[in-house]
């Protein structure tokens, strides 16, 4: 029963995890990386345009992974309506060079053209109760909406997307000092120490900062990825006490019941008949205990899974999975044992006895 809870678990967690990596997540971060130079950013653009496995590079832009917080604006909705309210939102300054280089997608109508105009998340019209975001104004009718992009899960996996509006540059009072470049699958080893190498000769590196987004979402579920090891380990272990538990059982119990055993051959039964038996009453304690395991299990991980902005489903092949992989693993470290009982010689342990 604890093996199967603690593989459950496991398996329920693993699953997380590679959902957390492959679910869509509103935006590209592999192969993506930056460089944090106070206000050297355009100096090591250009220094950047330069390094052998860099493709692209961008400038005065927010930093979407890691999440390094943006200039946050209080919204007035609704205005003039009984539904009228404020909401903090976070505004972000874009292109269509920095919607291509994070693969930011619309879902709704058209990109703006002037700079009175914006484009608003998923979030925002959530947040707002707009059935219809298009036209509508924000800021006192300041900026109109032209455009919803799809929601951007950015931070903590356990953090809902936030209200974003996205504006040209200049139209924000602030100066983003991020150089964002794209680099080459498999190249991010090289042009990182390339990168560290050049730079760490030319400014302090106090003032230098180089990372990828890939290693802040690792850091982002460290916590998980340390679990997932820690589950894992116990419940090999405990499959293994598991097994040589049972494997114990078994041998004793055809020991006692060498002379049963005889006798049933000895009225007709045949090898079979005598292993359906064991099996029939490991089976029976392998079902009494997914009975008790698997609905711990759910308890356990669904409260575990709550906490998440994204899910992944627990469905019916991970019980079946658990259930019949340790019917397997019981069946190998048994079956042998029962054969030898079963197969000896009815007349010899007759009279041994």
């Amino acid at each position: 029963m604890i093996s199967m809870l603690l593989i459950f678990c496991t398996m329920v967690i693993n699953r997380q995890l590679n959902y957390l990596f492959e679910t869509d997540l509103g935006f590209k971060f592999e192969n993506r990386g930056y460089i944090y130079g106070s206000e050297k950013d355009r100096e090591i653009a250009h220094i950047l345009s330069g390094i052998p496995g860099v493709e692209e590079v961008l400038t005065g832009y927010s930093l979407l992974l890691p999440y390094k917080g943006g200039h946050i604006w209080l919204f007035s909705v609704n205005e003039g309506s009984e539904k009228e309210k404020n909401m903090k939102v976070e505004a972000l300054t874009f292109s269509v060079e920095y919607m291509q280089y994070y693969g930011l997608r619309l879902l709704e109508d058209s990109f703006p053209e002037k700079a009175d105009e914006v484009l608003i998340n998923e979030a925002f019209v959530k947040n707002a109760g707009w059935n219809n975001a298009i036209g509508s104004t924000v800021m006192g009718e300041r900026y109109r909406v032209v455009g919803v992009l799809k929601d951007v899960y950015n931070e903590s996996p356990l953090t809902p997307p936030r209200p974003v509006v996205y504006c040209f540059p200049g139209v924000l009072d602030t100066y983003n000092n991020f150089a964002l470049f794209r680099y080459g699958t498999g190249e991010w080893k090289a042009v990182r120490a390339r990168l560290e190498s050049i730079f760490h000769e030319t400014y302090d590196p106090k003032d230098i900062e180089i990372s990828g987004s890939e290693e802040a979402y690792r850091e982002y579920i460290r916590s998980e990825q340390m679990l997932l090891g820690v589950l894992s380990v116990v419940s090999l272990a405990c499959v293994v006490i598991s097994l040589f538990s049972v494997y114990s059982l078994i041998s004793l119990a055809c020991e006692r019941r060498r002379k049963e055993i005889a006798v049933r051959k000895i009225n007709g039964a045949r090898v079979k008949d005598i292993l359906r038996m064991f099996t029939r009453e490991y089976l029976a304690v392998l079902v009494i205990s997914a009975a008790i395991a698997f609905p711990l299990g759910y308890l356990w991980m669904n409260d575990w899974l709550e906490q998440y902005v994204k899910r992944t489903p627990v469905g019916v092949e991970i019980y079946l999975g658990i259930f019949l992989l340790l019917a397997i693993l019981m069946a190998l470290c048994t079956g042998w044992k029962v054969w030898r009982a079963a197969v000896a010689n009815p007349a010899e342990v007759v009279k041994s006895e």
